[in-house]
């Protein structure tokens, strides 16, 4: 397992929204423009792996 992570073939699984979805599901999210139960139904996410998402976006946006 340590030789594929070093190859970069250990990847586990995938996120659902691209790097662009995740930043236009921060930005809608934080506008206050929709409420949580609206951004899951749009982005097909439950509630729990929306607010995962953007700690993931808001993470990506500071580094």
């Amino acid at each position: 397992m340590a030789e594929a992570k070093k190859a970069g073939r250990l990847k586990g699984k995938q996120p659902k929204l691209s790097a662009m979805q995740r930043k236009r599901l921060l930005a809608d999210y934080e506008s206050g423009e929709y409420t949580a139960a609206q951004l899951c139904e749009i982005s097909g996410l439950s509630r729990s792996a929306m607010y995962a998402t953007l700690r993931r976006a808001r993470h990506e946006a500071t580094v």
